[in-house]
């Protein structure tokens, strides 16, 4: 048995097998990163900030502030900065892309926004819904109405026509 032997490497260590941590942490240097094998592919702390590169270069960054993804330093008031490419909306360039796994038409996938204050709560959802088709779809907007559902106040069809608080 080797419990409580502190031991110190001074060069390299190389296990071949696993290597298990029981009630205890890995502790590294300040400026010091997991790297994968000799890629460029490591996790690295530096200034209070966790950092992940690939490639060599940084993609994503955590810290008090927040989750910035493409980001080195996300802004204070948002706990998640998502920089995408820039460009025109017709196509690949959006910074976030939600995806729903299913092509049922009426269903879709959304964002859900909520502002809380004690017991109550505001909520709003942007969504995107499935035609029947599957090829086509609807975006929908929709607000609690201060009862069990939330339902849709305005939708914007595939053909551009606009419904508030009637069908489009």
């Amino acid at each position: 048995s080797y419990n409580d032997i502190p031991v110190t490497v001074d060069d390299a260590l190389t296990v071949n097998g696993a290597v298990n941590v029981n009630s205890a942490h890995i502790n590294i240097d300040a400026g010091m990163s997991f790297q994968w094998d000799n890629s460029h592919e490591r996790i690295e702390q530096s200034d209070g900030h966790i950092e992940f590169f690939v490639n060599n270069g940084e993609q994503m960054t955590l810290d008090t502030n927040g989750l910035g993804i493409g980001v080195i330093s996300p802004q204070s008031f948002a706990k998640l900065q998502i920089q995408g490419s820039g460009g025109a909306q017709d196509g690949a360039h959006q910074a976030l892309y939600v995806h729903a796994p299913y092509e049922t038409a009426g269903e879709g996938v959304g964002i859900r926004m909520s502002a809380a204050s004690g017991s109550h709560e505001a909520v709003g959802i942007i969504g995107m819904v499935n035609n029947a088709s599957g090829n086509a779809g609807s975006m929908t907007f929709h607000t609690y109405n201060l009862g069990g559902t939330i339902p849709e106040a305005m939708r914007i069809t595939n053909d551009k026509y606009v419904g508030i608080g009637t069908t489009a």
